[in-house]
């Protein structure tokens, strides 16, 4: 899950926050080059794309937080006629959010007795002392927790597990500095790319996920008869590419960036079973938490029906969506509040001083994404634009315009943050696929999955940052190494979804769904 991670505080910077004002001016201009429907008022449209531009460069420039800068929808949207305050206001209480503040309550309960990094050690302890399989092992812990954890929270647990182990190995000198220094440097870039990877196998993996089931974006066409993708289908869709990734990253960084021995370290082992022994035996208070995620996970996936095989949802004679994966979490992560702990220092799985410490500004920069995209469909700048971008993909091959669209994702998500992105773009791609004659699926799923990859920069995900700070990490390894797993990771997802997504889902490039005209 890509959250933000912990930000200094920065002065304010006038030249971002003059260059958005002269950005959000000059798309207002050039707003008047669009052709409207004959249902749409251009200048209400165009004021729309003016503050969608200031805000978009302020979340690019970093001109203001990013939690700030999503707040701005709630003020100029109302004041420059756009939106009414009741409707933008209902962008920030959308269902996903709610699903995102649950699923953080149940992370920070599992982070709460140190529930992750037994699971992390268990991972690691099995899959061998060989240097290659200890980089599979945090490879496959990253991926694994960072489904149902945030990336930054499993990049900072994993993080000192393997600058001890890093350590020992260099210490002992089991292996030559030569392979010492490749071991290092496997064991950190699998972390951090293992984080990233692991986000795509789940719907709360990452927040780019959640702005696809956003009520503004996949919410809407659901609402309009489009088939509901449930928690089960995504993930019997995406998990598998996720382990396929995470296996290729594994034989990229030992094989081919960083090659490794064969050889075995007794020094790793007792490393790893020192770190189980300090941790004791498994409490009542993990056990509580463990079983209650457990369930949340099974409630989840069994929701929605999948396959012909009705969920619980209808079987207790719900209506359709009255409950929704936000339902569950809330209700989950209150019971973290009533069930006991165990312990009589934390009477119970989890406490409000603890739960208050969601990241706030990524609930925020969520929120101001929805709002965005609810106002562009809204004032009809979506269609506008898409009558603009759509003679463009109808000339394109569907498996070249399916690459291209992937690389610009990847391309932007080194260099700005991937929620933003991903908010920005799936208003535009749902309307474009309309008017291109596509369905819209076949647009948003690989360019809410590209947007979570860019790998070869440091600011590009928390995940790279935390493992570049340590300076374990030179820059020219991790753009190398990025750079190189943008590229496969590219090429996989274009394979993926035309050969196993589309026709999953029943995706064509040929013909429109019903409920997408």
């Amino acid at each position: 899950m890509t959250l933000a991670h912990d930000e200094a505080e920065v002065p304010a910077r006038p030249w971002a926050l003059l260059l958005g004002i002269l950005v959000a001016v000059a798309a207002y201009f050039a707003g008047a080059w669009l052709t409207y429907p004959a249902d749409v008022d251009p200048f209400r449209a165009r004021r729309g794309l003016a503050v969608t531009m200031l805000v978009a460069t302020y979340w690019l420039t970093g001109a203001m937080p990013l939690g700030a800068a999503s707040l701005l929808p709630l003020v100029l949207f109302p004041a420059l006629a756009i939106q009414p305050m009741s409707l933008v206001a209902n962008s920030y209480a959308d269902p996903i959010l709610w699903m995102f503040f649950g699923g953080f309550v149940l992370a920070r309960a599992i982070e709460r007795f140190d529930l992750h990094r037994r699971m992390a050690l268990h991972v690691i302890a099995g899959v061998g002392v060989r240097p290659r399989r200890l980089v599979l092992g945090f490879i496959v812990a990253a991926t694994v927790l960072s489904a149902w954890i945030n990336n930054t929270a499993t990049a900072l647990m994993l993080m000192p597990i393997g600058v001890a182990l890093v350590d020992r190995i260099a210490k002992d000198g089991v292996l030559p500095p030569v392979h010492a220094r490749r071991f290092s440097v496997g064991v950190m870039l699998g972390i951090a790319y293992g984080c990233s990877i692991g986000g795509l196998a789940s719907p709360i993996g990452t927040p780019t996920n959640l702005v696809f089931f956003a009520d503004s974006n996949y919410g809407a066409m659901v609402k309009a008869g489009a088939p509901e993708l449930s928690f089960a289908t995504w993930m019997a869709v995406f998990a598998p590419m996720s382990a396929v990734l995470a296996l290729a990253l594994w034989l990229m960084l030992t094989r081919w960036l960083h090659p490794l021995p064969r050889l075995a370290s007794e020094g790793a082992a007792d490393a790893i079973q020192r770190e189980l022994r300090a941790l004791g035996k498994m409490g009542r208070a993990e056990r509580r938490v463990l079983l209650l995620f457990l369930a949340t996970v099974t409630l989840w996936i069994t929701r929605g029906n999948m396959g012909g095989v009705p969920g619980w949802e209808s079987l207790v004679g719900l209506p359709r969506n009255h409950v929704t994966d936000g339902t569950v979490a809330v209700g989950m992560a209150l019971l973290a509040f009533i069930i006991p702990s165990g312990q009589p220092a934390r009477p119970t799985l989890m406490d409000w001083r603890t739960a208050a410490s969601i990241p706030w500004d990524m609930y925020f920069l969520l929120a101001g994404g929805f709002a965005i995209a609810q106002s562009l469909d809204g004032t009809g700048l979506s269609r506008a634009l898409s009558e603009s971008l759509a003679p463009v993909m109808q000339g394109l091959d569907p498996l070249f315009a399916l690459a291209v669209l992937i690389v610009f994702t990847t391309i932007l998500s080194e260099i700005a943050s991937n929620t933003a992105i991903a908010s920005l773009l799936m208003p535009v791609l749902r309307a474009t696929a309309g008017a291109a004659g596509l369905d819209p699926r076949a647009l948003m799923l690989p360019a809410v999955l590209g947007s979570s990859f860019g790998f070869a920069m440091p600011i590009a995900t928390p995940p790279n940052a935390v493992v570049f700070a340590t300076g374990r990490v030179s820059l020219r390894e991790m753009v190398r190494a990025g750079l190189a797993l943008d590229v496969v990771c590219c090429a996989v997802l274009v394979g993926w979804c035309y050969l196993v997504v589309f026709p999953w889902l029943g995706i064509s490039f040929d013909q429109v769904p019903a409920w997408a005209k």
